[in-house]
């Protein structure tokens, strides 16, 4: 693998994650460092939300200027107006959410099955009606983000996913075949990581 002299270094949560930059995805291994500083990605995780009718124990939650959107510990895709009524999306299909994003005027929901339908992207505009998008992959996405115009998924045997406008997904080349669990955006760089302390870094999404 061909690499460059630059280094980058990004955290979250007091994790820091130093990465050999290649001309496309690369390989890096994380070490602790409680004085690193926190960069929180725009996803709130791992909670329950602050309301009385929202019985769900929440994955990720996200809102925008008019609406709020989530997904459930048990794959379910939310929806609410006042982030007080909470409503269960029914789309017409199985499958497991595992993610979920507001960006560029529009809701990115990611996930997949291992007994149902696999690979599965919905957008929506307004978190009520949802538009199941054709990802070109039956493999399992955990995690979306969006930077610089650009939305990036991640999954199962090192997928990674970009796409302009939520609508249209092409698959990028990685050099990593294990699962991809979380990506998130920041300092102009993407960065998905993976198992075994794995992570890969990207400017551009692309590989």
């Amino acid at each position: 693998m061909k690499t460059n002299n630059n280094l980058a270094v990004a955290a979250k949560s007091g994790l820091v994650v130093a990465l050999i930059i290649t001309l496309g995805w690369a390989n890096a291994r994380a070490a602790s460092d409680p004085s690193a500083p926190v960069a929180l990605p725009r996803v709130l995780v791992e909670g329950t939300l602050n309301s009385k009718n929202c019985p769900w124990q929440i994955r990720a939650a996200v809102a925008s200027p008019s609406a709020q959107a989530a997904v459930s510990q048990c794959g379910k895709l939310l929806a609410s107006k006042d982030g007080d009524a909470w409503r269960q999306v029914e789309p017409n299909l199985r499958t497991f959410f595992r993610c979920v994003l507001f960006d560029r005027g529009v809701f990115v929901a990611v996930g997949g099955s291992y007994v149902d339908l696999l690979g599965v992207i919905l957008t929506s505009r307004d978190g009520e009606n949802w538009t199941i998008r054709r990802c070109g992959s039956k493999i399992i996405l955990h995690s979306v983000t969006c930077g610089n115009g650009l939305f990036l998924a991640v999954g199962d045997n090192g997928l990674v996913l970009t796409s302009k406008d939520g609508a249209e997904w092409r698959s990028q080349k990685s050099e990593f075949g294990g699962t991809l669990a979380s990506v998130a955006f920041g300092n102009g760089r993407f960065v998905a990581a993976g198992d075994d302390g794995v992570a890969l870094v990207s400017v551009d999404g692309r590989g």
